[in-house]
């Protein structure tokens, strides 16, 4: 009988040996919780985040990234229950309390579903202040003082729970005070004075505009138990005169395998983990860093108590005083160095060193460990060559975006030396997004929204279950065959008046815009010096001297910078970017004019409103400006109205509709309707053709005939035979199809592409040379590295051919 050796099956869990606190901290340890995290039940103390408490109990793999599921360490993203339901955050910022429940939110596993977040109720609060100031830290505090001291309105953020930034881990002595005692003493200032207003737990999410700022505050994170009467997040949209960041420079980590292994830690958050939650790193720690700043923290975690098993400097003439500190200290120092790879299957348990420089050896130090702390402050355009054997180099490790040649060098970031005084780093810029002013409605009717440019936009709106590309061609196929509701507030605005606009618009986009009606709509196309067409405007005249420009978002700014510089000093006109002032909602599909008729009994008959028309009206009170046209081809209608009365029209067609089947369609929806109807994007406008070339207005260039002409694509490899078709996809390089291997530039490219649910294939648009002399003919579309090759047959733009409804395209 074969013998059965004994064996434990070892749950994937990413656990260490439990005991990992020491003493000291900010922790309040007369304030013991319990908690569960998958299921387990585990306890921590008042102070401590999520992620500190888990690895204090020995968990350090807290879950797995979205797009590779790899092991994700304190930074991961967890899912709370509370009250039945369930909302995501990251375990390093979740607040811990009592009777706390939460477990990962992505499984080992792609087919395995999880439970999808609610965003519960969102508040929406418009606020304006004097002064502005993110982050809370030593210089956030100095300058909200020095602010409120000369009367101002100041507003103090801070994405924490607790205010002090760096204070909150670094030791040292401001105005002759320890941090700590300083700290408390500068925040209690600034709350006894009545001009300040101090809010934790919110974030800066970005720029929304010229001088708005858009803040998410956490008001129930922090809570046990959901209170019906508070919104679970408040959006703050911050009207501020000065907005001034003091939230520090956001720590650089190197290059190397497998470098977003749980347990390989910034400076940062090491320093956190040991002087604020008391929890030790590790057992068997290494110091990564090329410069003095990391040797300066060895002192700190040898009085602390934390081993530390060696420190590796990848500078070839390391300071002498590096060398007496690690000596004194009995720790291994390896200058000119470098790590080139981690492993560990579920957490960091060994490190790849090698020699930086010419070794013709090429000798691989190996170290055991269970943590590294890392600090850059220049790492080298090409970063060192990776060990063998099987891993990833990211980037940006956040973010899963993986290293290649071409990834951006990390420059010098010139901090002084950290025994020289108060370390001064460069704040980080915050980013620019808009917001549009039905959000909140979109995300009640459960849409998915995604980051596009500068604006946070509602992509789809998917059922339970049903992944994001089904749910667009789902709401596709709805507007052709009855009605679907769009958010097109992202459209650029700007307002031109004045007795010369007319004159002034004609020079810019070429004439007729004198002889447009009142009440009329016209295409007009922004060129360069060259001719090649730079941004396509839509054109509304609202009155003899008054018009109203509209433009696809990323062409917002070139075109109203363009208007601005074009206009003369003698020219009598005023351009006014309205963008924010205006919001609009697109309805289209053959139940469009009904639905119009049911909601604004004051409009007349849909008959009245000529094809590229528009009526401006009011209807209870609802200020309106109504246009006859349409992206998608076929019957559509664009209406605006003021942005603090959009989300009331929104709701108000979203309930006639209801009855004819309107639906809300996201941005893919209206992507893929463009395409099938043949209308022009940003994508072709930056492809370099002209007006006549995307075949809007003439030319009298007797060689427009060569020029790269607007087409449209499908595809015909292994149609015949039933076989699979490769996806055409934008950027394709288009070329020959006589045969000839590709090569060289080609002849043209794809600018857009996608899978139409209406003809069911894959159709694009392209920029093609003597395109419409081709159509019906056969040509190739190559993608990146020649791969995949498919034959596509050109014809006319316009894939579906919607006769009744053409003209209101």
């Amino acid at each position: 009988m074969a013998r059965i050796w004994p064996f434990t099956l070892r749950h994937i869990t990413g656990r260490r040996a439990a005991g990992q606190r020491i003493g000291g901290g900010m922790i309040d340890r007369e304030r013991p919780l319990a908690f569960r995290f998958n299921g387990e039940l585990l306890h921590g103390y008042a102070g401590d985040t999520l992620a500190s408490a888990l690895l204090a109990n020995g968990h350090l793999t807290l879950g797995r990234s979205a797009v590779y599921r790899r092991p994700r360490g304190l930074d991961a993203t967890v899912l709370i229950e509370r009250d039945g339901k369930v909302t995501s955050v990251r375990a390093n910022e979740q607040e811990l309390y009592d009777g706390l429940v939460a477990r990962r939110a992505v499984s080992i596993f792609p087919w395995i579903k999880t439970a999808v977040a609610d965003p519960g109720e969102v508040e929406h609060v418009h606020d304006h202040t004097d002064v502005l100031i993110i982050g809370s830290g030593p210089k956030g505090l100095r300058r909200a003082v020095l602010a409120a001291e000369s009367r101002a309105d100041v507003m103090l953020i801070e994405r924490d729970f607790e205010p002090g930034g760096r204070l909150l881990y670094e030791a040292g002595s401001y105005s002759g005070l320890e941090a700590a005692d300083w700290r408390a003493q500068m925040i209690t200032h600034l709350k006894a004075q009545p001009n300040v207003r101090l809010y934790p737990r919110t974030t800066a999410i970005a720029e929304d505009g010229r001088a708005s700022v858009l803040l998410e505050e956490r008001v129930q994170d922090h809570l046990p138990e959901i209170d019906p009467a508070l919104p679970v997040r408040r959006l703050r949209y911050i009207r501020t005169a000065k907005t001034e960041l003091a939230t520090g420079q956001e720590e650089i980590g190197f290059v190397f395998q497998n470098n977003d292994l749980p347990g390989i830690f910034d400076l940062k958050t090491a320093l956190s983990l040991v002087r604020r939650y008391a929890v030790q790193p590790g057992e068997r720690i290494v110091l990564y860093g090329n410069d003095e700043i990391i040797y300066a923290l060895v002192p700190s975690l040898i009085e602390a108590g934390v081993p530390i098993t060696a420190i590796v400097d990848p500078r070839p003439m390391v300071p002498a005083r590096c060398h007496q500190l690690a000596r004194s200290a009995g720790i291994p120092l390896y200058p000119g160095h470098c790590i080139v790879a981690a492993r560990g299957r579920h957490y960091l348990s060994r490190l790849i060193l090698r020699k930086t420089g010419d070794d013709p050896l090429q000798r691989d130090i190996h170290l055991d460990c269970d943590a590294l702390i890392q600090s850059a402050t220049i790492i080298e355009e090409q970063p060192p060559v990776p060990a063998k054997g099987r891993g990833k180099c990211f980037a940006d490790p956040e973010k899963e975006t993986l290293w290649s040649p071409d990834s951006p060098a990390y420059s010098l970031l010139g901090r002084p030396h950290p025994l020289d005084g108060e370390v001064i780093v460069p704040a980080e810029k915050l980013p620019a997004l808009r917001i549009g002013s039905i959000k909140s409605a979109q995300e009640r009717a459960g849409a998915v929204f995604r980051t596009q440019g500068d604006w946070h936009l509602a992509t789809a709106f998917p059922a339970a279950d049903e992944e994001e590309g089904a749910a667009a061609e789902r709401e596709a196929l709805a507007v052709r065959s009855g009605a679907g509701l769009g958010d097109i507030s992202l459209l650029g605005k700007i307002d031109v008046q004045g007795p010369d606009a007319a004159a002034f618009l004609a020079r810019l986009f070429g004439e007729g815009w004198a002889e447009l009606p009142v009440g009329r709509l016209r295409h007009g196309i922004l060129s360069r010096e060259e001719g090649q067409a730079l941004a396509g405007v839509l054109g509304w005249r609202l009155a003899p001297h008054h018009y109203c420009l509209t433009t696809a978002a990323p062409s917002q700014a070139v075109v109203l910078s363009r208007l601005q510089e074009g206009a003369s000093e003698e020219e009598r006109i005023a351009v006014t970017d309205i963008t924010d002032g205006w919001g609009a909602v697109a309805l289209e599909g053959p139940a469009a004019p009904a639905i119009l008729a049911g909601s604004f009994p004051a409009l007349a008959q849909e008959s009245s409103l000529p094809a590229m028309g528009f009526v401006t009206f009011e209807q209870d009170e609802l200020p309106l400006r109504l246009a006859r046209l349409s992206l998608s081809g076929g019957a559509g209608y664009e209406i605006m109205t003021p942005a603090g009365y959009t989300d009331i029209l929104w709701n108000l067609l979203r309930e006639k509709g209801k009855s004819r089947g309107l639906i809300p369609v996201g941005t893919r929806a209206r992507n893929i309707l463009r395409i099938e109807a043949g209308h022009i994007g940003p994508a072709e406008m930056i492809a370099g053709a002209t007006a006549a070339g995307l075949g809007i207005g003439s030319t009298s260039s007797p060689d427009h005939k060569k020029e790269k002409q607007l087409v449209g694509l499908k595809p015909v490899s292994g149609a015949e035979e039933g076989k699979d078709i490769a996806r055409l996809n934008a950027g394709m390089t288009l070329y020959e199809g006589d045969g000839t291997p590709p090569g060289g530039p080609g002849i043209g490219t794809v600018t857009s592409a996608c899978h139409s649910p209406t003809l069911g294939h894959d159709i694009a648009l392209a920029l093609l040379t003597e395109g419409r002399a081709r159509t019906g003919t056969l040509i190739r579309a190559v993608g990146e590295g020649g791969k995949p090759v498919i034959d596509v047959k050109v014809g006319p733009p316009r894939h579906l051919d919607l006769q009744k409804e053409r003209a209101d395209a």
